[in-house]
């Protein structure tokens, strides 16, 4: 994919991976996983051939300016590292360990809110949803929704709740739905999703159970060393998840909740929310900036993991 100042397209991002996996064929496949409300088809590449899979997804927010992006690019290295048998960071052998464990990169998760903020109003090809967004006065720079203005990653089912009041349905968004179909598919051994935020820091919630809830913890805390974030612990959060330990608050307990706790609660597997800020307009001709940079490695870090004893496939602590 090019590498300009200006922002890249979803077509841009769309037909790179598939190029990607064209060029790479022989280990790497390109499909559509779904489409948006706005009828733009959602992709995803899958490299390796390990009967396991790690999910890495980003673009769930409209804000997510450099996400996409670099989920591309990530992939685009990956894939060279393994038909050249390189070492990415000159620890991890690349082609050795997707040969043992998959990655299925799904860089654009809502196309939809992608647009609209690198756009506007404009960019949304439904004019009944064009309108509706038009007639709320929303802040395009700080959109978070997709087509419809729903936030995709909050969309995702509660366990044994029941929707409560309209728009607020679990798994209502196409795009939501296209998530978890690829989630229940494939036998999946974690899931980082990538995000844009103020600062660099990787948040870590309950995974259900004191076991799980250490290995994800210090799951968690292996990665803040190598990319330089702190952690933050969201033991509750909006449409996330919250503490069984109090009745009153089970109770209250939300219809919805993040990609990333159902996941958890669902796969019983380490799930990571990674937040960087956007990166800098004079670093964009530069290819990867350094904080950027030092997350590249994240996804071969938790194969790894996977692979050791501690955090083998077949312990009690991810089922």
């Amino acid at each position: 994919m090019a590498e300009t100042r200006e922002r890249p397209g979803y077509e841009d991002i769309y037909y790179s991976l598939w190029e990607t996996a064209q060029r790479y064929g022989a280990f790497c496949g390109f499909r559509v996983i779904g489409k948006s409300h706005d009828e733009r088809m959602i992709p995803m590449m899958e490299m390796g051939k390990g009967k396991r899979t790690l999910f890495c997804v980003g673009g769930l927010y409209g804000t997510d300016r450099d996400m996409p992006r670099f989920l591309t690019v990530m992939a685009g290295e990956y894939a060279r590292a393994y038909e050249c048998g390189w070492r990415l960071g000159e620890v991890y052998p690349v082609r050795e360990l997707l040969d043992r464990v998959s990655i299925c990169f799904v860089p654009l998760a809502n196309p939809d809110g992608y647009e609209i903020c690198r756009q506007g109003c404009g960019a949304v090809r439904n004019s009944v949803y064009r309108q509706i967004l038009r007639m709320q006065d929303l802040s395009l720079r700080d959109f978070r929704g997709n087509a419809r203005g729903l936030d995709v990653a909050g969309n995702f089912p509660a366990e044994g709740r029941k929707r409560r009041r309209i728009r607020r349905e679990p798994a209502s968004e196409n795009e939501t739905k296209a998530l978890i179909r690829i989630f229940q598919e494939y036998a999946g051994c974690g899931l980082l999703s990538f995000c844009n935020g103020s600062r660099p820091v990787i948040c870590c919630g309950r995974a259900g159970g004191i076991l799980r809830d250490q290995k994800n913890l210090q799951l968690a805390r292996r990665l803040t060393r190598i990319a330089g974030c702190s952690l933050k612990r969201r033991e509750t959060g909006k449409g996330g998840e919250e503490s069984r330990r109090d009745p009153k608050k089970a109770e209250k307990r939300p219809v919805l909740r993040e990609m990333e706790a159902f996941y958890r609660g669902t796969a019983r597997k380490p799930a990571l929310r990674i937040i960087l800020p956007p990166d800098p307009e004079k670093e964009r001709e530069e290819g990867i900036s350094g904080p950027y940079r030092n997350i590249l490695t994240l996804p071969l870090e938790v194969i790894t993991a996977q692979l050791t004893e501690f955090f083998s496939f077949g312990s009690e602590s991810f089922g």
